[in-house]
């Protein structure tokens, strides 16, 4: 399986948040792959799983209680799940983070995003994707 890596990109003239990254695994309906995403992120130092969901019912509540940093959720396409677009709309800085598939492949949802983030996305993701080429 293909590391994976979470990141916050600040915001231009941000300051980068030292506390812990709240993740919330959401809707991964293969019960290992959400297994192996949960154990990856609570084996991380600064990120804290703060709940597992495994469908869309109870998520938007979810999000509210437990403020949400980053949402990980399985997804059968590149499309963000019209379901959520409410909860993604009235969270204008949580990352949502997903797992296409069989969890090889990845897209990464952003709202609001400025030049510099889409810059050090791009040079993150470059960087990570061409070192992971080598090994």
């Amino acid at each position: 399986m293909a590391r994976m890596s979470v990141i916050l990109i600040p915001k231009h003239n941000e300051e980068v948040r030292m506390e812990n990254i709240r993740c919330l695994i959401a809707d991964i309906p293969q019960v290992v792959l959400a297994d192996i995403v949960q154990r990856i992120a609570q084996s991380r130092l600064g990120i804290e799983v703060v709940g597992r969901i495994d469908n869309k019912e109870h998520f938007s509540q979810m999000v509210h209680e437990r403020n949400v940093d980053v949402v990980v959720f399985g997804a059968e396409s590149d499309f963000f799940p019209v379901e959520w677009r409410d909860v993604r709309d009235s969270n204008p800085d949580m990352l949502f983070i997903g797992l296409i598939d069989d969890g090889r492949h990845a897209a990464i949802y952003i709202n609001d995003i400025g030049t510099d983030q889409l810059i050090n996305m791009v040079r993150f993701s470059t960087k990570n994707h061409m070192s992971t080429k080598r090994e």
